[in-house]
């Protein structure tokens, strides 16, 4: 499941009478994912003397697409990217994600149109990764298996399990079809990330 918060801000992003307030008010309460919005919109990124101290103002400087994105990873990297005694594991995962999401994003700016959902494309290209991962291992606990090849199963079921999560989470189209991200992109994205 798509985290409630993260959820309710891209709902709001996408709704014609949305504004600045209404999201902030939102955001307001998760104190994880507000904390993570006034970092970003206080970050080098945004080149501004002046320091923001409230939600309002924040969403005001990082605009709604942004917003939708920051919302979406301080969510699935603090849901999803969890599983119990595989933490370096899942910090790779999460930064390959995040590596994943900056390079989009990078690749996104050389086109003439720009590519909506950048960077959320690149994000949840692995989401299945950590989900297949947290399955086998409670799998693997409840079986009492000893000698089991987590890397060979994340391999072999996380493309599917990626679709059908962005699938489930009712993404908006360029954001949940990577396939078709990569290829608004052209041969580059393909290369880049391997497949």
């Amino acid at each position: 499941m798509l985290p409630t918060i993260a959820a309710q801000v891209l709902s709001l992003v996408n709704d014609d009478n949305a504004d600045a307030t209404a999201l902030a008010n939102l955001v307001r309460r998760d104190q994880s994912l507000a904390a993570n919005v006034l970092r970003v919109a206080n970050s080098a990124s945004y080149c501004s003397s002046a320091e923001i101290t409230s939600l309002t103002q924040a969403v005001a400087r990082l605009g709604f697409d942004m917003l939708a994105q920051t919302a979406l990873a301080a969510s699935v990297g603090q849901n999803v990217f969890r599983v119990e005694g595989q933490h370096k594991r899942v910090r790779r995962m999460w930064h390959t994600s995040l590596a994943a999401a900056a390079f989009a994003n990078l690749l996104a700016l050389t086109q003439p149109r720009g590519v909506e959902g950048a960077f959320l494309s690149g994000l949840l290209h692995g989401i299945g990764k950590p989900i297949v991962l947290r399955l086998a291992v409670a799998e693997a606990k409840r079986r009492k298996w000893r000698d089991v090849d987590l890397d060979a199963i994340i391999e072999e079921h996380h493309r599917a399990v990626s679709l059908a999560v962005v699938s489930r989470w009712d993404l908006p189209s360029p954001i949940a079809d990577p396939r078709g991200f990569a290829d608004r992109l052209g041969g580059s994205a393909r290369c880049a990330s391997g497949g």
